[in-house]
């Protein structure tokens, strides 16, 4: 297979997306819970919980039914930048300032603490789960994509992007899926790595500042303050209809996380 069928092919595969995910409204009727919290990031996982991180650092895990399960802190090691839940039987929690990976079982009690030694990661910026229990982390002095075992290790690296002038100066996302490794930048747009973690493609999205996975490998995007999601390559993204405007919005299967005016709403589509 020569290497432009493959991008095209991979390309297919990453936005093919059902069509009623835009074509319909995503939510009908009220919420199904609310819940009063200042709210800096906001998660939603495939099982239904949400995962909302507040500006003192605390991780809190809500129930489907809006029941807080559980609450996390640790303020020695400074303030937590966001949290992957795309494992929804583990939680990742990136502290820039200490270079540290804390992992986080289901109920939010930590297990396991990777510290990133400078010698080795001058940069890192950004941190997300990997499968196979790996993690990915983009080192902006490096200009390269890592994959790193629970220990730390480096397994595999992308090319060195600053090369090619696609390395990005100031990345905000970092997620995974089963088609590859994304890396989101509001100049650049979105880097497209296979699962090896090795450089494939650029989709230019001028102004993109949010970036999360759906339904494990499809992408949704908020640009120009508006939330999109890419169907096909050959359309421009389809906006998504969203019930109110927020300064946060999780999707994941049928359930809908909405924050704005420091309340979280979450919603249940209907069939």
């Amino acid at each position: 297979m020569n290497r432009l069928f493959g991008n095209n092919f991979f390309l297919i595969l990453l936005f093919r997306l059902p069509m009623e995910l835009a074509a319909q409204p995503l939510w009908t009727g009220p919420p199904v819970w609310e819940y009063a919290m200042n709210v800096r990031a906001l998660q939603l996982d495939k099982l239904g919980h949400v995962y909302a991180l507040s500006p003192k650092g605390e991780l809190v895990k809500f129930s489907p039914e809006g029941k807080v399960l559980a609450r996390f802190s640790m303020q020695a090691l400074g303030m937590p930048a966001y949290a992957d839940v795309s494992d929804p039987l583990q939680t990742l929690l990136w502290y820039p300032d200490f270079q540290t990976i804390l992992l986080l079982d289901r109920t939010l009690n930590p297990y396991s603490q990777i510290r990133l030694p400078m010698e080795a990661f001058p940069d890192p910026v950004l941190a997300a789960l990997g499968r196979e229990n790996q993690i990915w982390v983009y080192d902006r002095f490096l200009s390269r994509l890592l994959k790193l075992n629970r220990q730390g290790h480096v397994l595999s690296e992308s090319q060195d992007l600053s090369l090619n002038g696609l390395a990005p100066a100031h990345p905000i996302r970092l997620v995974s899926g089963p088609e590859g490794v994304y890396l989101a930048d509001p100049e650049k747009g979105i880097l497209c790595f296979d699962r090896l973690g090795q450089y494939q493609f650029a989709i230019p999205l001028p102004g993109l500042d949010d970036l999360q996975i759906y339904l494990d490998s499809k992408l949704i995007l908020r640009q120009d303050n508006q939330y999109r999601v890419w169907q096909d390559m050959r359309q421009p993204a389809a906006l998504l209809d969203v019930p109110e405007s927020s300064e946060h919005l999780a999707l994941q299967l049928q359930n809908a996380a909405v924050y704005a005016a420091g309340v979280i709403r979450f919603f249940r589509r209907q069939p």
